[in-house]
């Protein structure tokens, strides 16, 4: 039953009634208790969600706590994040119009705010940033974007002119994460010069 639905009894009752209305039972093989067509269904399932509803939250609470625990000892998990004084510090050692900023997907929207004052920046199937229901896109001419045509992270910039500085590869894939990986770049001309 936690496997089914954690949202509660109400919603996993809900669920439940809603395959019901389309003829749909069920017996567990290996939970005899769980069968949708016995006298005290109701009751077992209600008693059931609520565990896993609870189990839901104990999780929760378990996740937390291990990630307090490993901050107080020194470990810091997730991402690493981009430190807009590192790119100065690279700025203004070799000079601005010396350094070229490197993005793949979320990451090429970081590059864009972060390296705004590099000689360019190139991204790989950027991903789009949606403000007021529009998708932002830029015409900077120091941003070169590389995306997949089938690449659904980058969607946003579908209707981008084709040039220069928007280049889109062919997909002859349907596989989500094969043209969202930086594989797809063998699929470009080897004496092709990308940027400035």
């Amino acid at each position: 039953m936690d496997r089914f639905s954690r949202e509660g009894v109400r919603k996993t009752i809900f669920y439940l009634q809603d395959l019901e209305d389309s003829g749909v039972t069920f017996k567990s093989y290996t939970e005899q208790y769980l069968d949708s067509t016995g006298l005290f269904k109701d009751a077992i399932i209600a008693l059931l969600a609520c565990l896993a509803r609870q189990e839901k939250v104990r999780l929760s609470e378990r996740v937390v706590a291990g990630l307090q625990k490993a901050r107080l000892s020194g470990r810091i998990g997730g991402r690493k994040r981009i430190d807009e004084n590192l790119q100065n510090q690279v700025e203004k050692k070799y000079g601005s119009q010396n350094v070229s900023t490197l993005g793949h997907s979320q990451s090429g929207l970081i590059a864009q705010l972060v390296g705004k004052n590099s000689f360019e920046t190139i991204t790989l199937n950027p991903a789009t940033l949606p403000t007021h229901g529009k998708i932002t896109t830029t015409t900077d001419p120091n941003i070169y974007n590389i995306r997949s045509s089938a690449d659904v992270v980058s969607l946003g910039n579908a209707g981008k002119t084709r040039n220069k500085n928007n280049i889109v590869i062919d997909s002859n894939s349907w596989n989500i994460l094969k043209e969202h990986s930086s594989d797809i770049l063998n699929k470009l001309d080897p004496n092709m010069v990308i940027g400035r």
